[in-house]
């Protein structure tokens, strides 16, 4: 079943491939607004929301030419986008920021790691129960949640393939989940 699009749709996607700059300004007129809430919704500022907008407008820029109708309604595209740019700026806020007590705090439903002063990791024993897993699930549980660690560093510094560190990334929530839950 194919999917169907409106006449605003369908241009600007004819547009992102032949007249990038008439499908700016058709994105942003139809969009910001709602792409705007998704990322306030995340960051929960008004100010960094405007940033995190404009680099996700940047971002669609740049990637247009990935832009599959086949895959994916436009919306749901900038959307996901608009999602991660704004996770993305709460990192490297919270990383430019580990040392001054700083952190941004996050909309509960945004599924990420609320701020220390909110979120305790001593008061729910996280400790103690990274050290009722196995040691290779939890250093590595450890170095991505708590040091902020990508996958990538973890795998370099521990001389560990990227697979497995995923794999063991995964295992050990399982295993935190089971003593939790």
């Amino acid at each position: 079943m194919k999917k169907k699009i409106g006449k605003i749709e369908a241009q600007i996607i004819s547009c992102l491939r032949l007249d990038k700059d008439k499908a700016m300004t058709l994105l942003y007129e139809y969009y910001s607004d709602s792409l705007f809430m998704v990322v306030n919704q995340i960051i929960n500022n008004q100010e960094n929301s405007k940033d995190a907008l404009q680099e996700t407008f940047i971002k669609v820029w740049q990637k247009a030419k990935y832009f599959n109708p086949q895959k994916a309604r436009l919306y749901t595209w900038l959307r996901r986008i608009a999602k991660h740019t704004a996770i993305d700026n709460i990192r490297y806020y919270n990383n430019t920021h580990r040392n001054s007590n700083k952190t941004m705090s996050l909309d509960e439903n945004s599924f990420l790691i609320p701020s220390t002063d909110v979120f305790n990791i001593d008061t729910i024993g996280l400790y103690e129960n990274l050290a009722k897993i196995q040691p290779k699930y939890g250093t590595i549980i450890e170095a991505k949640f708590l040091e902020q660690f990508t996958q990538r560093d973890i795998a370099k510094n521990t001389n560990t393939p990227l697979g497995t560190v995923k794999a063991r990334q995964k295992i050990g929530l399982r295993e935190l989940r089971k003593i939790y839950c």
